[in-house]
């Protein structure tokens, strides 16, 4: 049986994640079967529509070697922000190509911070 704990990441499993890591969104789960933490990655979540709207991202047109990891580089100057930029664009599956010249909104970074925030929220409910 799983049930939801109050964990920590770092609680259930003894390492510290970033304050921008995408795993911080998902909740500790306790698997009383198999007696571990396990986190709920089928957990979705929706970017606010406020925050992709032209006055608080930018556009980015992807290029054919372009990955997540570069494009959040590129836009943040922080590899580990990709996330925000698949979530901003209801992208469900980060592993498929990007189709080069796509266009993606990114986030402008004065405003990552409230999504953080938001997510942060959206957990402790």
């Amino acid at each position: 049986m799983l049930y939801k704990t109050d964990k920590s990441y770092k609680e259930a499993s003894g390492k510290r994640l970033d304050n921008v890591s995408f795993l911080n969104m998902f909740d500790v789960l306790f698997d009383t079967e198999q007696d571990e933490y396990i986190l709920n990655i089928f957990n979705s979540f929706v970017v606010n529509e406020k925050m992709t709207n032209a006055e608080n991202s930018n556009k980015y047109y992807v290029d054919n070697d372009d990955f997540w990891d570069n494009i959040s580089y590129n836009n943040y100057d922080n590899v580990k922000l990709w996330w925000t930029i698949a979530l901003s664009n209801n992208i469900h599956n980060p592993f498929e190509e990007l189709d080069d010249g796509k266009e993606l909104k990114v986030i402008k970074m004065m405003y990552i911070l409230e999504l953080l925030k938001d997510f942060k929220n959206m957990s402790e409910l």
